[in-house]
């Protein structure tokens, strides 16, 4: 079979090669589409410069808004945090002290303004040419652009009131805080936050799960069967609120003091340090804790059926991949945590580098003041499990927390008892939310 010509113009200048005509527009081509490509690889570069901007700004304003209304305080610790989430010597002078503003927040049209009023912190890190900072340009040189501004603001603003009393920090998942069959959480003078942005991030299982707080806050949404009652109706949609605990820094420790150390049907008594393998009190022990931070690394922190586990000023800080929290049926814990030091308000923290399930089944968790801080852990209690402390200081901060079957909290909240007197170190003071 003969091949047929093209038929278009163009394409016949081609087949003819009319003294090189195609050569030019050929040039052009490979000039425009290299032009494009460059353009396309320092805009990628940009967004991405953007959004770790975005997030500089967004901790520094999150931190600052913490100490509010003490705007010196704040400024202080805008720029701390700043300098702690830039990356790079090239993000120099993103964040300096012009860039942070205090003022009010007008949620009804989203503004902000710029006074003394102590309720609100605007952060702007930007790398500009004005500042001497600005991106320079891998390609763009090609179109005639050797460098680009880059600018990105945050704004938090505190809300007067009692902290959360649980608060389920995963940003997006499922049953962030999830009411199983018949559980019950019953909480006066505080607020129920989930910070998931899921469609269910707030999920009350059918058979008469309870909820009921001063308020409930989801950022996402809420599925409720039936036969549940969460009351007040949630407010879905809220903007996402600081990890309360977010300043706290991980206390120090050296070598190993104990090695996989376990009571059965002992009385005994037991000083701060560093515990490897974990610590287990099993059935029929009695042990009182000094004061003081004990160090639970690499294993996990048991107390079993009828034992009791008891102390005064002591906080709990739980490090390596099995670091967990294990209370089973009939454990009395009764805890008071530090008033003073790097624990301050906290009995129970979890290294942020590990995650994993925690239980509590006891439903003698009757006189625990002070917070259970699990940043990346998952809380269980499990069927019969309870937390209804004599006291009002209880606070439960953690990645995802389940109340299986028929577990309760029960909590008239007071922070002022809490150690520490629920000042800021400790958790207390007001809520500290993003505005977008």
């Amino acid at each position: 079979m003969t091949p047929t010509k093209p038929t278009c113009p163009f394409w016949r200048a081609f087949a003819k090669n009319e003294g090189g005509s195609a050569i030019p527009l050929v040039a052009l081509t490979i000039v425009v589409a290299t032009a494009m490509a460059a353009f396309a690889v320092d805009l990628s570069y940009v967004y991405r410069t953007q959004s770790q901007l975005l997030t500089v700004a967004e901790a520094a304003a999150l931190a600052a808004a913490s100490k509010l209304p003490d705007e010196t305080d704040a400024l202080d610790l805008a720029l701390e945090y700043a300098g702690l989430n830039l990356e790079s010597a090239r993000f120099t002078g993103a964040v300096e002290a012009a860039d942070v503003r205090f003022g009010s927040w007008d949620q009804s049209t989203a503004t902000f303004t710029e006074d003394s009023s102590g309720e609100a912190v605007e952060v702007t890190a930007s790398l500009t040419g004005q500042k001497g900072n600005a991106i320079p340009s891998f390609l763009g040189v090609v179109l005639g652009r050797d460098q680009f501004d880059v600018s990105t603001t945050a704004i938090a603003t505190t809300s007067p009131g009692s902290p959360a009393c649980i608060t389920a920090l995963d940003p997006n998942g499922s049953k962030a805080l999830w009411l199983d069959s018949n559980a019950e959480i019953q909480v006066n003078g505080c607020e129920i936050v989930v910070n998931s942005n899921h469609g269910r991030a707030l999920y009350a299982e059918s058979n008469s799960a309870i909820l009921d707080a001063e308020r409930v806050c989801v950022v996402g949404g809420t599925f409720t069967s039936e036969n549940s009652t969460i009351n007040p109706a949630p407010e879905n949609g809220c903007p996402p609120v600081v990890d309360p605990f977010a300043h706290l820094t991980e206390p120090l420790y050296g070598g190993c003091d104990y090695n996989n150390l376990t009571f059965e049907e002992e009385n005994t008594t037991l000083s701060p340090g560093v515990y490897c393998g974990g610590l287990r009190i099993r059935s029929n022990s009695n042990v009182t804790f000094n004061p003081g931070i004990y160090i639970i690394k690499n294993g996990k922190l048991v107390i079993e059926q009828n034992s009791t586990a008891s102390g005064v000023g002591v906080g709990f800080f739980l490090t390596g991949g099995s670091g967990r929290l294990e209370f089973t049926s009939n454990a009395i814990v009764d805890f008071t945590a530090p008033s003073s030091g790097p624990l301050e308000g906290v009995v129970f923290f979890q290294d942020r580098n590990y995650g994993g399930t925690h239980k509590i089944e006891s439903n003698n968790v009757s006189d625990l003041l002070g917070a259970i801080y699990l940043p990346e852990g998952n809380l269980e209690l499990n069927s019969n499990g309870a937390i209804s402390p004599m006291g009002g200081c209880t606070r439960i901060i953690a990645h995802r927390i389940l109340f299986e079957q028929n577990s309760t909290l029960n909590l008239d909240a007071d922070f002022s008892q809490c150690p520490g007197g629920g000042s800021s170190s400790s958790g207390g003071g007001s809520m500290v939310r993003l505005r977008r």
